[in-house]
């Protein structure tokens, strides 16, 4: 079994599999609780792989929802204004420009209902750090769980047609959270938009200088991501706060991570591939 390395994207992703953390303290966008998300908390190893500025005015998001035609949804149009230009440093795996960087929106699977609570929990706590690696093998090994994993985890290519609940790049896994507003609240795609956009982001601005091979490049690639935020992919980490914050009370608040990496996988998980 192959360690990846996890770097979380404002929470929305983790890479790889050697821990991860994105740092939005400096946003002013908030969780469900008043406080600013803590991306740290959303990382976590994955031993199956181998290889996150408030609105000034709250929208009425809840019309149109709950069979009542007659209203209609207001949704978030996030803006986070511009980059800023990265501090100068010496190392060599250091944000690079996003000059040439476009997002592509992947749509969500549609869900499905092939796994149990039981398979989603199992996978989710053992097949990353902290888990049991044994449990863990032998759960990818038995033949009756392979369509729930084939569910759960997708690449992250933007070419694919869609993707689902967790997102396997080149030494790290994200948590799907675009998708996941897109599926509990169709009304709000630009928010679905700006969270794939923040991945895909510091991605393309992390994951050319900083290749993921052990812990220490994952330390590197993480310690890149977090920079991209206050620099090259700034304006999505702002719309990514905005989103959190202004998606409370909202179907689609159930898709921010709310303690942990596994925690939140096995609730997106949930919502893709368990029928819930």
């Amino acid at each position: 079994m192959g360690l990846g390395a996890g770097v979380l994207a404002a929470g929305v992703a983790c890479v790889g599999a050697f821990g991860c953390a994105v740092d939005l303290s400096g946003l002013s966008g908030g969780g469900g609780d008043g406080s600013t998300h803590d991306a740290t908390k959303d990382s976590r190893v994955d031993r199956s792989m181998s290889g996150d500025a408030g609105m000034d005015a709250t929208p009425d998001r809840d019309a149109g929802r709950d069979g009542d035609s007659g209203k209609s949804c207001s949704a978030i149009e996030t803006d986070g204004g511009a980059t800023a230009p990265c501090p100068p440093t010496d190392a060599s795996c250091a944000p690079q420009s996003t000059a040439g960087y476009t997002p592509v929106f992947v749509p969500p699977r549609a869900p499905l209902s092939v796994c149990t609570s039981d398979q989603i929990t199992t996978y989710m706590q053992n097949c990353f750090e902290g888990g049991d690696a044994s449990t863990c093998s032998q759960f990818q090994g038995n033949s009756a769980n392979a369509s729930c994993i084939q569910c759960m985890i997708s690449s992250d290519d933007t070419s694919d047609p869609e993707w689902s609940a967790v997102l396997q790049g080149a030494g790290y896994v994200f948590l799907n959270i675009g998708g996941c507003v897109a599926l509990k609240d169709p009304c709000q795609m630009p928010c679905a938009h700006s969270l794939e956009s923040l991945v895909q982001c510091q991605i393309y601005s992390c994951g050319s200088v900083c290749p993921i091979s052990d812990y220490a490049s994952a330390e590197a690639f993480q310690a890149c991501a977090v920079q991209t935020e206050k620099c090259t992919c700034l304006p999505e980490a702002r719309a990514y706060a905005e989103c959190q914050s202004e998606l409370v009370g909202t179907p689609a608040a159930v898709c921010f991570p709310v303690e942990n990496f596994v925690t939140a996988a096995t609730t997106l998980a949930g919502f893709f591939c368990g029928g819930t």
